[in-house]
């Protein structure tokens, strides 16, 4: 796997983020020193593998949060209206029906899939499939993240991420929700009796009220709330429910933690604009 030649600083420059590049001659070779050097709060490399992220001498953990949302080109601004009520519902349906594939496998091959980690596997490819869908000006992409479940399940609690990010007409929207998934012979079984969920709940939701379970079964699968356990759909109206603003949690602190596997970004936000330190609880892991 070959190392970049360049990545990105992300200073803090007389009270805000600037990002600038570093550049090097061999991707074996050490990044050299430059003049923004002490001013670095974090560096961002792109690997085939996804994003190496370390922190420079100016660490904070909201500079980290909005390093990261900006270098995957989100949206760090939660309090923008929220346009994605007005998505084509032709888009919807379009990312919807991929879904639907992908969860017709689980349900054919429930048997032979047996684990959760498998039967996620089509999910995220059938998430991946939906890409990014232009139509009317519009522009929708979805994503998934799996987290590790050595370094990043424990703490959150969460399997996997989905992210949406609309544009339309200069704005942008950005969201995302944390799901743990889990296994049953039957639809609509009681959420306490599902293994280890109510604390992998109570995990998620130190972190956002958007945390989901979704439960495969051989009958095919259901998606619902940490609060409104009886509130079930199909993970295919999930996933145009996130796209079409009823549900997803917009704050950067959330989608910065979403796009990785392994890192995490440990802090209590603090309230819009806040920028006091706060140190990890734990090492981060990158």
């Amino acid at each position: 796997m070959t190392a970049p030649l360049t990545r990105t600083d992300y200073c803090w420059e007389n009270g805000r983020i600037v990002a600038r590049a570093t550049s090097r001659t061999y991707s074996k070779g050490k990044w050299p020193r430059e003049a923004h050097s002490d001013s670095i709060a974090v560096s961002i490399e792109d690997w085939d593998k996804g994003l190496v992220i370390k922190r420079g001498r100016e660490w904070r953990p909201f500079r980290e949060v909005y390093s990261v949302v900006t270098h995957t080109r989100h949206s760090a601004s939660p309090t923008t209206p929220d346009i994605s009520s007005g998505v084509p519902a032709k888009v919807v349906s379009r990312a919807a029906k991929r879904v639907e594939r992908a969860i017709s496998k689980i349900t054919r091959d429930y048997r032979d899939l047996g684990a959760e980690e498998r039967m996620t596997g089509p999910v995220m490819t059938g998430i991946k499939d939906i890409g990014t869908i232009s139509m009317g000006g519009w522009e929708i992409t979805v994503v998934a993240q799996t987290f590790s479940s050595e370094v990043k399940e424990p703490v959150t609690g969460t399997d996997f991420a989905v992210i949406a990010d609309i544009r339309h007409d200069g704005n942008q929207v950005t969201k995302a929700a944390w799901v743990q998934a889990k296994l049953s012979e039957e639809l609509g079984v009681d959420d306490t009796a599902l293994e280890d969920l109510p604390k992998q709940f109570r995990d998620m939701n130190s972190h956002t009220r958007e945390a989901y379970a979704v439960v495969y079964t051989p009958r095919g699968t259901e998606v619902f709330r940490s609060d409104a356990p009886d509130d079930r759909i199909p993970m295919a109206e999930f996933i145009g429910d996130i796209i079409r603003c009823k549900k997803g949690d917009r704050s950067p602190r959330v989608i910065a933690n979403s796009v990785h596997r392994t890192h995490v970004i440990d802090l209590i936000m603090m309230g819009p604009g806040s920028d006091r330190t706060i140190r990890p609880r734990r090492r981060v892991r990158t």
